[in-house]
Formats: structure tokens, sequence, C-alpha cells
């Protein structure tokens, strides 16, 4: 009996940990029409996991991490911000038939190093997807630009 308990438990513990690592993940879909091609930039977008599914839309999520870990400021009031309160986010802009997908708020500048990792893009299977690692800086700003073969 004390053993079955002890599984029970252990199973919920195991069960509570992997839902509350999904409730972290940042997840936004994007609508896609038949002949779109999708352009993924992220800091880890060509180590991304990338799952055939049929639909009409493209998924992306991913696990914030970093933090400024070694900053020490002037202010002794000074907070770190958690990597799940930096504001990591996907955001899309359309190009004709290319639907350019990037990062917003991904950033590496001395101390500050915040990033969405174990990225995963669900995509029907017939849509064309090009995967473009980002090279961060201090600036977080979003990579929405044309593909430079499409200029």
């Amino acid at each position: 009996m004390k053993r079955h308990l002890m599984f029970l438990a252990a199973a919920m513990f195991i069960g509570t940990a992997v839902v509350a690592q999904q409730q972290n993940r940042v997840s936004k879909s994007f609508a896609l029409q038949p002949g779109d091609r999708v352009v993924v930039r992220a800091a880890a977008a060509e180590q991304a996991t990338v799952i055939a599914r049929p639909g009409d839309s493209v998924t992306l999520s991913g696990t914030p991490t970093g933090g400024a870990k070694g900053y020490h400021p002037h202010d002794p009031n000074w907070k770190e911000t958690s990597a799940a309160d930096w504001g990591l986010d996907f955001v899309a802009e359309r190009h004709g038939r290319i639907l350019v997908i990037s990062t917003k708020n991904e950033v590496a500048f001395i101390h500050h190093h915040y990033n969405l990792s174990d990225l995963i893009i669900e995509i029907p299977p017939e849509i064309e997807l090009m995967r473009e690692n980002r090279k961060l800086s201090g600036n977080g700003a979003p990579d929405l630009q044309s593909p430079a073969s499409q200029q």
C-alpha cells in the first residue's frame, strides 16, 4: 500500500511539473494560405524541432530562458527580471506569399541574456520552411525584413 501511494505521489509530482513547464512556454499561431513560404528567425531557429501537422496555420513555441546573472547595478533596489517576465514573444509580417516570423525581445548584451529555447515549429508539410538563426545584441527588436533573396 505504501509503495502504491509513493508511486501515485511521484506520478502526480511529475505530471504537475510537465504542466507547469508547458504553461511557461510562449506560443503563437499564424494563419497560412496555400502556397505560402515561412521564414522563422530566432536565436535557435536552426535547432528548432519541426513537427509536420496538417492545418492552415503555423504554431511556434519556446521556453523563456536567461536573466542578468552577474549584473551589479548601483541601485540597491534593482531586481532581476525573470525570463518569463521579459516579454519574449513571436511576431510576424507578410511579404507577399512569404510570412516572416521573428522572436521579439531576445537579447544578448553584457550580463543580459534572454532568449526562447527548446523551440518547436508545428507546420503543414506542404508549406516550405526556412529557418534563420538571429545574432542577438542589446536590441530585442524583431527582424521582420523581407528575405534577401526576395528583394
